[in-house]
């Protein structure tokens, strides 16, 4: 992989540098101030929650610690801060990127153990066991992207010829089949597993509602049956859980489809399109910078914390 220094690559100021930057600065602030949020809440410590608070810590990770990068190759032509930086992003950007499409799945698995063994999920499923189920995914993750991303760096990505910082799977016919594996294991699978078990949950509750309001009927027709015969005007309480669960599904659905449908490409046709290659960029971005929005707007205990937050901070001022 050529090197280059900063001082040799040329600036390039456009719209789309400014866009990324714009991106990363405001979801750092919603992460952090919803992260904040969470911290504040006497209410928000469930273990479902640890779940949401995982994800805002991916994504913060994210931002911080890959997005400056990411502004930096969007305003050079080529990669200007050396082979060990390279290594360090290509880390960090596998690693970080597979731990959020992690976190929105594990949201999922959460739901579907709720609803499809709710006995189970109410007597096994504590705030201990959410972040052990958290911590596991993190080291999971790792442990199996650490072999190839090492390899990667010590025997292929110095033969590329061209001055990007990215994996090289153009030299070794194992590298490319590994990289394609990791892609699908990775992040096509946990998709698949959100997008298909999520009419699955939603189904299961339908089902648990209609067998509810009959069990209901029956109690009330024993107990008084002209009441019975008036209907069902039981209030259901609505659960905040599964109100965020289908904002990010929907949201996430939407913005991760150009990049994988980019990557896609690329590593079984060898496509490449700037354009497209920056729609992807910039709608994973956007992912990262409204999950906390979505989070909250399913969450009326944080609401509340926000808006007392608000509050104290105008009245100091």
């Amino acid at each position: 992989m050529p090197t280059f220094k900063i001082s040799e690559a040329a600036l390039n100021w456009s719209a789309f540098p400014v866009w990324i930057l714009i991106i990363t600065a405001a979801g750092g602030i919603t992460n952090c101030i919803v992260l904040l949020a969470f911290l504040r809440a006497n209410s928000s410590y469930t273990p479902f929650n640890i779940y949401l608070i995982n994800l805002i810590l991916a994504n913060l990770l994210r931002l911080l610690a890959v997005g400056p990068l990411d502004v930096a190759i969007t305003l050079f032509d080529r990669w200007p801060f050396g082979y060990a930086a390279c290594t360090y992003y290509v880390y960090m950007e596998y690693v970080i990127s597979s731990a959020i499409t992690h976190s929105h799945m594990l949201i999922t698995v959460n739901r579907i153990w709720a609803v499809t063994f709710p006995v189970s999920y109410r007597s096994h499923h504590t705030k201990a066991v959410a972040f052990a189920i958290c911590l596991a995914t993190w080291i999971y993750i790792n442990a199996l992207l650490l072999p190839e991303l090492i390899r990667d760096a010590m025997y292929y990505r110095f033969l590329l010829d061209i001055p990007y910082c990215l994996v090289n799977s153009s030299q070794s016919r194992t590298q490319w089949q590994l990289l394609t594996f990791t892609e699908f294991w990775f992040y096509t699978l946990p998709q698949v597993a959100i997008f298909f078990g999520f009419p699955y949950i939603l189904l299961k509750r339908r089902r648990r509602r209609q067998v509810r309001a009959a069990q209901r009927e029956n109690d009330l027709a024993l107990v008084n049956p002209s009441a019975a015969a008036g209907g069902n005007q039981t209030v259901r309480r609505r659960s905040g859980g599964y109100k965020v669960l289908t904002i990010l599904t929907i949201t996430a659905g939407i913005c991760w489809l150009p990049n994988t449908v980019y990557l896609k490409l690329g590593l079984l046709y060898r496509y490449s399109n700037t354009v497209f290659n920056q729609i992807g960029a910039t709608m994973m971005l956007l992912q990262a910078t409204l999950d906390p929005i979505y989070i909250t707007a399913g969450l009326e205990d944080i609401q509340t914390t926000l808006r007392g937050m608000l509050r104290c901070t105008a009245s100091q001022n």
